[in-house]
């Protein structure tokens, strides 16, 4: 063999060696990027539903202290709360005999969190440095956050071991507001002061499960771009950008389900609220007519008693959901609220206008018929309507007052639509 062909073939298996070197290196460090931002994005999913749900129990805790609590009846379950004996009707006595008394809102947070936490999925915590029930003395960290709260620090999070298993727990103060002093004037609270906190523990393991089987494609992905460079940059970069492809999907994905109720496929209530919230802003600049319709689904205990849950109940939302949606036009918003309630949002819509399609939904409704396992049934509504500005220019005020209308259409017999009687001042 010549000299110079014995070169030229060391150097073409030398040069072939540095290019499968370089490819290699490109490949893996391309791999352990995405596995570096699968775990930055894992992170900021704990971290974005740790804050959903302490918004959610915040949102329930405003509630709950602007209606002064809420009374129940005296059972084993739910006994009267020694901790508000100070208020003068913590109990009443009905004329039937039955004794209710008053839960204030950390009752019935601190009850739906032990008794549902499957349900809650991150798992919520009430705790404060002036504890009434012993249940809520902090531990070491939340102690140390309590302390940072005193100080103006807003947020406090951590990635930590329980049980051997990985958590995020964040925790951010609760404010006392002219509300609470019903239930904790008493501790010498005022306007302002920092009460205590929500923490919230959010488990990993979950999302570092989906993490793992992702970056199983993702290593499958790269094997394959690494053996298509042999064949060519063009099918290379073409394999990398169809898995960008399902990474985007993914991501859209999730963002999908972060905004869409489970149940119905509609919008959830934290699309609602964001929603009303840019219509508001709107309709401030434009004083265009804006109208909130509050719907409830009649008799949904008597439905679930007679077909069940699965074949009663959620049949029943879903075929009322899927009804209405098919009324409403492309500018509505209709989502699902809370349980068998349902908003929806119609712009440039007066309350007159808004009660006429009201009416047309009841009587829509009332037409559908529910299969059970071997029955058919019907369901009816009764729905409430507030306007801006007539009945309030804030998200809170025309939902309450939608939520008037709807306890009047209740009181009146269901099945029935009735518009704000009240006027914001």
């Amino acid at each position: 063999m010549p000299i110079k062909e014995l070169f030229e073939g060391k150097r073409l298996r030398k040069n072939k060696s540095r290019l499968v070197f370089v490819w290699s290196a490109i490949v893996v460090l391309s791999l352990l990027l995405s596995f570096w931002n699968e775990y930055n994005e894992i992170r900021n999913i704990a971290e974005n539903t740790a804050r959903a749900s302490f918004y959610k129990d915040l949102a329930f805790r405003v509630w709950g202290a602007s209606h002064g609590g809420v009374y129940v009846p005296v059972t084993e379950r739910t006994q009267p709360n020694p901790h508000l004996s100070h208020i003068p009707k913590r109990d009443i006595q009905q004329p039937d005999g039955t004794l209710l008394t008053l839960m204030n809102p950390a009752y019935m947070l601190r009850q739906m969190m032990n008794e549902y936490p499957g349900l809650y999925g991150a798992q919520g915590r009430i705790t404060s440095l002036q504890y009434l029930y012993d249940g809520n003395a902090p531990d070491d960290w939340e102690k140390e956050a309590l302390l940072a709260f005193e100080i103006g620090v807003d947020e406090v999070f951590e990635y930590v071991d329980i049980e051997g298993e990985p958590y995020l727990r964040l925790m951010r103060p609760m404010i006392t507001e002219e509300d609470c002093l019903k239930c904790h004037a008493f501790q010498g609270y005022e306007v302002g002061d920092v009460r205590g906190g929500i923490g919230v523990s959010v488990p990993l393991t979950p999302l570092y499960r989906m993490g793992v089987e992702h970056n199983y494609t993702a290593v499958f992905g790269y094997f394959f771009l690494w053996l298509l460079g042999f064949l060519g940059i063009k099918q290379a970069i073409k394999q990398e950008m169809l898995y960008l492809k399902k990474h985007r999907y993914l991501q859209e994905k999730l963002q999908d389900q972060a905004v869409r109720d489970p149940l119905t496929g509609i919008f959830n209530r934290r699309y609602m609220e964001a929603t009303l919230q840019q219509e508001l802003a709107k309709v401030a600049r434009t004083r265009n007519p804006l109208s909130l319709v509050m719907i409830d689904l009649d008799g949904l205990k008597k439905i679930n008693d007679l077909y069940g849950h699965f074949l009663g109940g959620d049949r029943a939302i879903k075929a009322l959901a899927s009804e209405i949606q098919s009324l409403c036009r492309e500018s509505d918003v209709f989502c699902r609220y809370a349980g068998d309630e349902f908003i929806v949002i119609l712009s440039g819509t007066s309350c007159q206008a808004a009660y006429k399609r009201a009416l047309e939904w009841r009587e829509a409704v009332e037409k559908v018929k529910i299969k059970s396992v071997d029955a058919e049934f019907s369901i009816t509504i009764s729905a409430g309507i507030s306007a801006y500005p007539a009945h309030g220019e804030t998200l809170t005020s025309l939902i309450q007052h939608a939520d008037d209308a709807l306890y009047q259409a209740k009181k009146q017999g269901r099945n029935r639509v009735v518009m704000c009687e009240k006027t914001e001042k």
